[in-house]
């Protein structure tokens, strides 16, 4: 099952807004967006939800915009399906730490969208971090394992912080990576880890996903030890005699 999507946020929007722009002429074209992530995630995965009612085990799964929705929504699924183990891989958004992030939660209105959680109260769309959603989701869930994908210098997460608001050479991503690492560890019982070279955006359903090793282990393999309930160690391309400036061999 793919969930594609098209309306900008991340498949957790709660709202529709206005926005404005100038157009090459200079008049100004108001626009209606439609940030409906949550309702449009949610009548697929009812329709999920009849159609597999009894799995042995569920990968939640998403690149990019898709790594933070699936922290998000693995949450919820792994909460319908309390008996099931269900695996959360996040590939290639784990460096987001702007302090300008409170934007994005406000222009898609997100905290409408909380499930009524313990692990969720007084959270607003100023409070919010996608570190949230993992810590959350896990949290609430026994059942939940949680996993990320990163590239150490992923120039689209440079850019889209840039987007935010960061202003440019403001920070360093494999520092920011790290710190979510750190925050989403300190707060759950298990969290797991893959750090690759290089500045490459997203490694699910490319040829790396086969191809890359970092310290001798095969993303592939990490992944399948991961979905078959194998302990897996954290990987980094800090502990690379390349280090984290070149993508793996």
């Amino acid at each position: 099952m793919v969930v594609p999507y098209c309306n900008g946020d991340v498949h957790v929007g709660g709202v529709e807004r206005e926005y404005t722009y100038q157009n090459e002429s200079g008049e100004n074209i108001n626009v209606t967006a439609y940030h409906n992530g949550f309702v449009n995630s949610q009548t697929v995965l009812d329709w999920v939800y009849k159609s597999f009612s009894a799995p042995s085990r569920v990968v939640v799964s998403g690149s990019s915009a898709g790594a933070i929705g699936g922290s998000f929504y693995a949450g919820l699924i792994a909460e319908h399906y309390d008996d099931t183990p269900v695996i959360l891989i996040a590939d290639a958004a784990g460096g987001y730490a702007s302090p300008f992030i409170y934007r994005t939660f406000e222009a898609w209105d997100v905290a409408s969208i909380l499930p009524n959680w313990p692990e969720y109260a007084g959270e607003t769309n100023q409070s919010l971090t996608f570190q949230d959603f993992y810590i959350a989701s896990a949290n609430h869930n026994e059942n939940l394992t949680i996993a990320q994908y990163n590239t150490a210098e992923d120039m689209v997460q440079y850019n889209f912080s840039y987007l935010i608001g960061d202003p440019q050479g403001s920070f360093s991503l494999p520092q920011r990576i790290l710190n979510n690492y750190l925050e989403i560890e300190n707060n759950t019982d298990e969290f797991s880890h893959y750090t690759a070279g290089g500045s490459t955006h997203t490694i699910m359903g490319t040829p790396m996903f086969y191809q890359y090793s970092v310290e001798g282990v095969r993303y592939v393999d990490w992944v399948s030890d991961l979905i078959n309930g194998n302990p897996v160690a954290d990987i980094s391309c800090v502990n690379e005699a390349a280090g984290c400036a070149n993508a793996p061999e």
